[in-house]
């Protein structure tokens, strides 16, 4: 019976050790001392990491279009707040598919110890299973593939096979 106050998530919390492996595997370098005691800007590049390689998005290096910045008196005083900004809706919107509905700003500018375990737990167990299904994709492709070519194969056959029932029935 789960103890009171304590929420239920539908991914298991990891352990740091774990945490640390397991990202050391999605190539995304963080210690233990990280997750003791996270800092703002170690949370960022690591949150912009994980859609990176996650994802495909790329929220640091990404052009701000012009028209966005024009708004602005100084527009390159607002590039770097436009980025956190970007980095932060992606994070909600990536946070909620991997099952944390409560990620919000406070985990990037003064993360703490427990969410940021919880938030890394998430990834990790979306990783592991988007890994999974992505082997199931490739298997049902693979499938696909050899079953196109069978199909090539025998409409070939049987056009060579009405090729022959044509020259037979135009000797008769």
């Amino acid at each position: 019976m789960p103890k009171k106050g304590k929420k239920q998530y539908s991914f298991p919390i990891l352990k740091k050790k774990e945490i640390v492996k397991c990202m050391k595997e999605l190539q995304i370098s963080i210690t233990e001392n990280d997750l003791k005691d996270p800092r703002e800007e170690t949370c960022k590049l690591m949150y912009a990491s994980v859609l990176e390689k996650l994802m495909g998005v790329n929220v640091m290096s990404k052009q701000i279009p012009y028209d966005k910045l024009s708004i602005f008196e100084f527009p390159s005083l607002h590039e770097q707040s436009l980025i956190s900004v970007r980095l932060i809706c992606e994070m909600i919107k990536f946070m909620q598919k991997a099952g944390v509905e409560d990620f919000n700003i406070s985990d990037l500018i003064s993360p703490q110890s427990n969410s940021t375990i919880r938030n890394l737990s998430a990834i990790i167990n979306f990783a592991r299973w988007r890994e999974q299904k992505y082997q199931i994709f490739m298997d049902r492709k693979q499938e696909l593939h050899r079953l196109d070519q069978q199909l090539k194969c025998i409409i070939a056959e049987n056009k060579k096979c009405a090729d022959v029932f044509v020259q037979i029935n135009a000797q008769n």
